[in-house]
């Protein structure tokens, strides 16, 4: 898994276009069909764990720099608007909940995160084909990915829509 990560984060600093989209078979996945768990536990589906808060999940691995710069802006994200309802999640692509941990505590996230089932390699290679950053803003069932850093002008932008309320006119 952390091969394929690299991989991707490799292919987006590359420039690489977006792969074709994979033919598939009845619905097509979403980010919410992801397996994830939480510390060592069990793997759920992902929209178990987005329920039906609108919510930002950032997918980010321990080696990728733009998703460690998103941190902060992440953290005053969920200070300025979980009172809202906003519910911020993070995702490690990478498998290895020590590893998970550890960045987790040196990067200072202090919002849930969880880590990546390791049976979702080919769903991510079809989801993500640009790589990392990516963040999927969900609202009502609903998935949006955002294919760029966040930042605190960029969550400001796009949060009150998630939020279900306009901006104010300036």
């Amino acid at each position: 898994m952390l091969v394929l990560a690299a991989a991707l984060v490799l292919a987006a600093a590359a420039g690489s276009p977006p792969a074709a989209p994979s033919p598939g078979v009845g619905t097509p996945a979403t980010v919410l069909d992801l397996g994830v768990a939480q510390g060592d536990g069990p793997a759920i589906p992902l929209r178990t764990v987005v329920g039906e808060r609108p919510t930002i999940v950032a997918f980010w691995a321990s080696y990728c720099v733009a998703c460690r710069a998103e941190v902060p802006a992440l953290n005053r994200a969920a200070d300025r608007w979980s009172a809202r309802g906003l519910r911020i999640v993070g995702v490690s692509l990478e498998s290895n909940a020590e590893r998970v941990s550890a960045a987790r505590t040196a990067w200072g996230i202090r919002y849930d995160v969880f880590r990546l089932a390791s049976e979702n390699d080919a769903l991510i290679q079809r989801l993500f084909p640009r790589g990392l950053p990516v963040a999927a803003f969900v609202r009502d069932g609903r998935t949006t990915l955002h294919e760029q850093l966040l930042d605190d002008a960029e969550l400001a932008r796009l949060v009150p829509s998630l939020l279900g309320h306009r901006r104010p006119a300036k």
